[in-house]
């Protein structure tokens, strides 16, 4: 029995189908099988029943490779955020610091809470020495409790080499039972010789991870925005990937693979602060991104997608794609001889 709507006329291979199968075709995927039984049938390469199986496997081949191009896109930004998030602060800290260096600093800083000035005077280069540097270190020692601090930490690593010299900047994160302390001594080397060309105290509301960690609330229009753009170029450059991959083949498809993903002009915000900036002369890859220095403010950028935009356009300017070369067969496989009535059996 044929399926309703379907009907064949006489002939040895049964060529061609009516236009009332025609209206049924709700979906992409059944008009792309229901062009493979007409040229199945037409070229006479089999019975109606096989031409029907053999698109129904067709379109469900085309079904598995889709899905499993958007699993493995799923997969792949899913390692890439846990790796991201997995990667520790503290163990590049201390991949980043010079063992000499943070020793020094955390001399300078126990001399300046035991208010040991001359001692310090002693380690500071002669170019930042002038005659009021005890009245600086006295209100410098006035920002640290008296109190033992429960926990200290490095937070930040800035290090320069030059030709003969080299200067690491060193920031200290102390944790007191009423305060948290910021310290910044800046070491330079020369000639083997180690002086402090830098010393600066300063007192902050709470710890830098919790200062500069990633929330929503409270967040201002400017940080939200980008936010939102950033998801929307983001999950547009997938999803053009997705096409790319599903649709091109060969050299052509690591080629446009590789495009999609690209975006111009930058636009930038410090999670933290909300301070933006734009940028009308960058390129990027990918289109949104995301940013922090150990224990600094996140920079949350997005990218106009233009590579996606460009992919998508040309398929839709190009050339027919497979599917409008499957649903209308040249002349040559039309079938011959006269159609039969609609009511034909």
């Amino acid at each position: 029995m044929l399926t309703p709507g379907l009907r064949l006329p006489a002939g040895r291979h049964g060529r061609g189908l009516t236009s009332a199968a025609r209206p049924g075709l709700t979906t992409s995927r059944d008009a792309y099988c229901h062009s493979l039984v007409v040229i199945s049938l037409q070229k006479g390469h089999s019975s109606f029943p096989c031409a029907l199986l053999r698109a129904k496997l067709a379109r469900r081949k085309m079904v598995l490779s889709k899905n499993r191009t958007m699993r493995s896109i799923c997969v792949a930004s899913v390692a890439l955020c846990a790796s991201l998030c997995g990667c520790g602060r503290d163990p590049l800290i201390r991949k980043m610091t010079p063992p000499e260096d943070e020793a020094t600093a955390r001399k300078e800083v126990d001399l300046l809470r035991q208010r040991q000035f001359a001692k310090i005077v002693g380690d500071l280069d002669p170019g930042i020495l002038n005659s009021g540097i005890s009245d600086t270190l006295a209100q410098m020692a006035d920002m640290l409790p008296a109190d033992e601090p429960k926990s200290s930490k490095v937070v930040g690593v800035n290090v320069f080499h030059g030709d003969g010299i080299s200067t690491d900047t060193l920031t200290l994160e102390y944790e007191f039972p009423d305060a948290w302390v910021l310290a910044d001594v800046t070491i330079q080397r020369k000639s083997e010789t180690a002086t402090i060309s830098g010393f600066h105290v300063r007192r902050i509301p709470d710890s830098l991870e919790n200062t500069n960690r990633f929330t929503l609330i409270p967040k201002g229009p400017t940080q939200l925005l980008v936010l939102l753009l950033a998801a929307v170029a983001l999950i547009f450059s997938l999803y053009a990937l997705a096409e790319c991959i599903r649709s091109e083949k060969g050299k052509r498809r690591w080629f446009w693979a590789f495009v999609v993903l690209f975006g111009v002009m930058r636009f930038a915000v410090n999670w933290t602060t909300g301070e933006w900036a734009f940028t009308f002369l960058h390129v990027g890859v990918p289109c949104a991104t995301a940013s922090a220095a150990p224990y600094g403010p996140w920079i949350m950028g997005v990218y106009f997608p233009l590579g996606a935009i460009l992919y998508l356009l040309g398929r839709r300017s190009g050339p027919p794609s497979s599917f409008s070369q499957l649903s209308a067969p040249s002349k040559a496989e039309q079938p011959h001889g006269p159609v039969p009535p609609e009511g034909a059996a």
